[in-house]
């Protein structure tokens, strides 16, 4: 369950990224807030690597996402959405 719960958080800031939704300005009141793991997570690299956006792997920038939560493990990933309303 933790690892559908991170590749679901990764893949979102990814399509997201890909989409241009951070052509918009984010709105914590009423948007979703999108979280990632940091850059030395190795599940990152893998994740990146695996659907073509290789550059994200070490950077956030390539994602193109104001307001980016980054969380430092898993338990930390799982904590940040289960409390974000």
């Amino acid at each position: 369950m933790k690892k559908v719960l991170k590749l679901t958080s990764l893949l979102l800031i990814a399509l997201c990224g890909l989409a241009g939704c951070s052509n918009k300005e984010f709105n914590p009141e009423s948007d979703i807030k999108l979280y990632t793991r940091d850059t030395t997570s190795g599940t990152r690299d893998g994740f990146f690597t695996g659907i073509g956006l290789s550059e994200a792997k070490e950077d956030n920038a390539p994602l193109k996402v104001e307001g980016l939560g980054t969380v430092e493990s898993n338990g930390d990933m799982i904590n940040s959405i289960k409390n974000d309303k």
